[in-house]
């Protein structure tokens, strides 16, 4: 996936990372440019709620929701809940390189 903005959240929710990541994907949403959230390790908490998880409502219209597979497949046998999409570190890496803005949350000081 091409995007001109690319997050990555590696932040469980309900941390202070998390409310940071999910304020700036707000802000982002309203810009014309394509966004891509890409979440793996901890931030995988965030897919595993689904519908429910905050970042849920602001899939589409340019914003996509990605769940890193091999994460994923280690956690959970089960089903990717929408509005999440399979995609992968390789795939995440080659957008961040030709993104104009890339963010990261869920350092390891923040949980």
């Amino acid at each position: 996936m091409r995007a001109e903005r690319v997050m990555l959240i590696r932040c469980p929710p309900g941390s202070a990372a998390a409310e940071a990541a999910h304020r700036l994907a707000v802000r982002w949403r309203r810009l014309p440019e394509r966004v891509l959230l890409f979440f793996q390790g901890p931030g995988l908490d965030h897919v595993e709620a689904g519908s429910e998880s905050a970042f849920a409502g602001l899939a589409g219209s340019g914003l996509a929701l990605s769940a890193c597979s091999g994460g994923w497949r280690r956690r959970s046998g089960l089903a990717l809940p929408p509005p999440f999409q399979f995609g992968s570190l390789v795939q995440f890496w080659s957008a961040a390189t030709s993104a104009t803005e890339v963010a990261s949350f869920g350092v390891m000081d923040d949980g």
